[in-house]
């Protein structure tokens, strides 16, 4: 890579400063994520990697101007979110809702292409040129309902390509496809964004894809969401499926972010932080706490407890919370079972003995 092509890598196209997003009613908020900074260069591919339930669909959100920002603030292009108008393209993974279905294929594409100035020939060529690079040539005037979903997602994509965007974000744009057409989108997608210039965000469940895609991998975990670890990839353009994904550097940075992106809460957590964290969960729940907030801060600090039967007040929250504490604790227990917790202090103790590889059978 030359020292001009590196320096376009290196300038900031997107900046994003301390960030916190909370949702919910004021009176039943929480942070959906926290504390967020990153930056992305032009021409760079960067993908945020993580479990369900971490904020990464609401950074990008955030990023494109689509929700509210609690704290700090985000630019794109030198422009404040969502204060200026920044080109953003937005690939999302239901490709079968994206698209105008009453729009031909064409015209669907084309349509991003209006607010960008350009004059009507200069519009068909962007859409053509759009079609060309995806490999869609010729199916301009076909409608989506005509159109297999691989072909439904490449028309998204050629519809991000032909605005012009700015700065490109993708919310799993490859999940709904069959692994053939991934990989041959994968790199079409790369190839595209990397020759044009285009900063990139991705969001993926799919750790190898993150790697193999990807300048830069961010690993997402946590409730709120946060950015605990980044792995930058070394592989050189163009890249080959095969040959990279059998890498050992590529096995050694997939390896890693596996390790990142178990369930986010530590083995050996005080009670303390187990009564946070069990707090935060049933307040997504919208349970009720008798006593108010003074109350709950009091048990978060373990100086008292609430009653649990009081606070998980229909079976839905009994059913998430039992999946709640597998996925986060390991800690596999039925609605019935949960029920002979006397309060939430004798569960977070379980979770606690739990945590610290005791075995707490009967230990209520």
């Amino acid at each position: 890579m030359d020292d001009v092509a590196m320096a376009l890598l290196n300038s900031p196209r997107l900046v994003v400063d301390s960030v916190t997003v909370k949702v919910g009613h004021s009176g039943a908020s929480f942070a959906a994520i926290e504390g967020i900074s990153l930056q992305v260069g032009s021409g760079e591919f960067v993908t945020i990697c993580g479990p369900s339930g971490t904020g990464k669909t609401t950074l990008l959100r955030a990023i494109a101007g689509l929700c509210d920002i609690t704290h700090g603030q985000i630019r794109v292009a030198d422009s404040l979110v969502p204060e200026g108008s920044p080109r953003v393209g937005y690939i999302v993974q239901d490709y079968s809702s994206s698209l105008f279905p009453w729009l031909t294929a064409f015209r669907n594409v084309e349509l991003a292409t209006r607010a960008s100035g350009l004059t009507r020939a200069e519009r068909r060529h962007a859409v053509e040129e759009a079609f060309e690079l995806v490999g869609l040539r010729g199916i301009g005037s076909k409608y989506p309902s005509e159109l297999s979903g691989g072909m439904q997602q490449r028309v998204a994509i050629a519809r991000a390509l032909a605005a012009g965007a700015d700065l490109l974000l993708m919310d799993e744009p490859f999940a709904s496809i069959d692994a053939h057409t991934r990989f041959e989108l994968e790199d079409i997608v790369r190839s595209v964004v990397t020759s044009r210039g285009t900063a990139t965000i991705m969001v993926t469940h799919d750790i190898d894809e993150a790697v193999y895609m990807s300048n830069r991998v961010l690993a997402m975990n946590g409730s709120p969401g946060k950015i605990i670890s980044e792995y930058a990839v070394p592989f050189a353009d163009p890249r080959d499926q095969i040959e990279v994904r059998s890498d050992p550097q590529f096995v050694e940075i997939r390896n890693a972010l596996y390790r990142d992106l178990q369930p986010a809460v530590n083995r050996g957590s005080s009670r303390s932080v187990i009564a946070g964290e069990l707090i935060k969960f049933l307040r997504k729940q919208k349970c009720q706490f008798v006593g108010g907030q003074e109350e709950t801060e009091k048990f978060v600090a373990g100086l008292a407890d609430l009653e649990l039967s009081r606070v998980i007040i229909d079976s839905l929250a009994s059913m998430e919370l039992c999946i709640w504490l597998e996925d986060c604790w390991g800690l596999e227990i039925s609605p019935d079972g949960l029920f002979n917790f006397a309060s939430l202090g004798q569960l977070v103790n379980r979770i606690h003995r739990q945590s610290r590889g005791t075995n707490g059978q009967n230990l209520l």
